[in-house]
C-alpha cells in the first residue's frame, strides 16, 4: 500500500505516507482514483463528507496546519494522529490555519466524523481563561463566525 501511495503522491513525506496507510488500514478503505485530487489524498466518510490528513506543528497549545481543503481535517503531529475537527472550526490566519489541541475529537470507531458529545446542551460548561470547556468531555469549544 505504501508503495502505491508514494507513486501517487510524490510530494508526500514518509510520515504522511505512513499515516495515510495507517488510516486506510484502520478503516479498511481501498483507495481509488476518486481519492486523489489537486489537494492530494481525500477521504470520503460514511456521510459523504470530505476529510484530509494534514501534518501539523504544535507550539504553545496550538496546532498550525496548511489549508485542509475539506469538510474535516485529521491532524497528525510528529507521526501521531492528534484527532480531528471540522474545518469550519479552524482559525484562518491567512497563510495557515490554527486550532487549540484541546478542541480536537478522537478518531471515530467507524469512518463517520460526528461529534460524540453534545457539549453545552447536556453538560453546561465552564469558562477558564480564554476558552469554554465542556464539562462532559473536556473539549475546548470553538465559537467562530463560520460555525
Amino acid at each position: 500500500m505504501k508503495d502505491r501511495l508514494r507513486k501517487r503522491l510524490p510530494e508526500a513525506t514518509e510520515v504522511e505516507i505512513d499515516t495515510l496507510a495507517l488510516l486506510l488500514e484502520r478503516y479498511e478503505i481501498e483507495p481509488t482514483v476518486k481519492n486523489l485530487d489537486e489537494g492530494g489524498f481525500v477521504f470520503f466518510d460514511d456521510r459523504g463528507r470530505t476529510a484530509r490528513l494534514r501534518l501539523g506543528t504544535w507550539r504553545r497549545g496550538l496546532i498550525y496546519l496548511s489549508d485542509p481543503a475539506a469538510d474535516v481535517v485529521i491532524l497528525s503531529i510528529d507521526g501521531m494522529i492528534a484527532g480531528w475537527i471540522e474545518s469550519s472550526k479552524l482559525e484562518d490566519l491567512e497563510d495557515r490555519f490554527a486550532v487549540d489541541i484541546k478542541s480536537l475529537s478522537p478518531l471515530p470507531g467507524t469512518f463517520s466524523f460526528v461529534q460524540q458529545c453534545s457539549h453545552l446542551v447536556d453538560h453546561g460548561g465552564f469558562y477558564e481563561g480564554d476558552s469554554w470547556e465542556c464539562i462532559g468531555c473536556g473539549t475546548r469549544l470553538v465559537f467562530n463566525d463560520q460555525s
